[in-house]
């Protein structure tokens, strides 16, 4: 299609994608791994050239943008921050009124700097959120483990970054965590394993009173039973999962259970505003 565009004397295309195909083979370093991320783009490049612009909301890491960088392809980014806020206040004034405690939940390292700008949004508004993180690891079958720590060397990137921000960082213990609402962020809803592993962790290793979820991109594979790891609406550990409509899901996969979309149209649209603005 790009190349047909620029056949018809496009000067140049802004490709607004929300959620970025082989988004998750990201990293050069696993080398039992593809990095199709930078195949992909190297696909749109050739086919346009520079003049390709494109527009994402919450890459898997900051990989894919440094990919793009490093073939001159100009990558925004959509933050879709302000639609989680904006959905949990409710949750955080009953915490209020029921005097518990409220954390932000990353089930990995990464998700980190996800939690970050919505722990401090809602700080700036006159709540007390603070982050609680575990580290998992993915095995080569898929499967997710949970248990794994956090090594020296990334506890102190991890100092760091709430240093630099401002915001309360702790690892996630039962002595924290225990009686408290917990929200995870994570960007991706898949097989549903992640979330499921560390919402059993979280209640009954760390005795979580209530827990939620913010998901940006509702992959949502049927392979593994994704419904099946997160339950229905009678048999769920969520009080909510709050998950972005940047795929479209079809009517079975919108229906029943205990997500709840939130959209991030009018982001995505005010970053092409910006981004065709400087075109013209």
């Amino acid at each position: 299609i790009l190349r047909q565009l620029y056949g018809y004397g496009a000067k140049s295309i802004v490709v607004v994608t929300a959620y970025m195909a082989y988004g998750q083979q990201d990293h050069p370093e696993k080398k039992d791994e593809a990095f199709r991320i930078l195949h992909f783009l190297e696909k749109i490049k050739r086919a346009g050239g520079e003049r390709t612009q494109i527009i994402v909301c919450d890459p898997h890491s900051k990989q894919m943008v440094k990919a793009a960088r490093s073939l001159n392809l100009k990558m925004h980014v959509v933050d879709p921050t302000s639609v989680y806020v904006n959905n949990l206040i409710g949750y955080l004034e009953q915490s209020r009124r029921e005097k518990r405690k409220f954390f932000l939940y990353s089930p990995d390292l990464g998700s980190i700097k996800r939690c970050i700008p919505i722990a401090k949004e809602l700080n700036a508004r006159g709540f007390e959120v603070a982050i609680a993180f575990n580290a998992k690891r993915r095995r080569k079958t898929g499967k997710v483990d949970v248990s794994t720590k956090a090594s020296a060397h990334d506890l102190r990137k991890i100092q760091a970054l709430a240093k630099r921000h401002g915001v309360k960082i702790v690892v996630a213990s039962k002595e924290i965590l225990k009686g408290s609402w917990c929200c995870m962020r994570d960007d991706i809803l898949a097989s549903g394993s992640t979330l499921q592993g560390n919402a059993e962790k979280q209640i009954n290793k760390f005795k979580v009173y209530k827990v939620l979820g913010c998901v940006t991109h509702p992959v949502c594979v049927t392979i593994d039973g994704w419904k099946r790891n997160i339950g229905d609406e009678d048999d769920t550990l969520f009080v909510v999962i709050l998950i972005c409509n940047t795929i479209y899901r079809t009517y079975e996969d919108r229906t029943g259970g205990v997500l709840k979309e939130v959209r991030v149209d009018r982001l995505m649209g005010h970053k092409l505003y910006q981004v065709v603005a400087k075109l013209c």
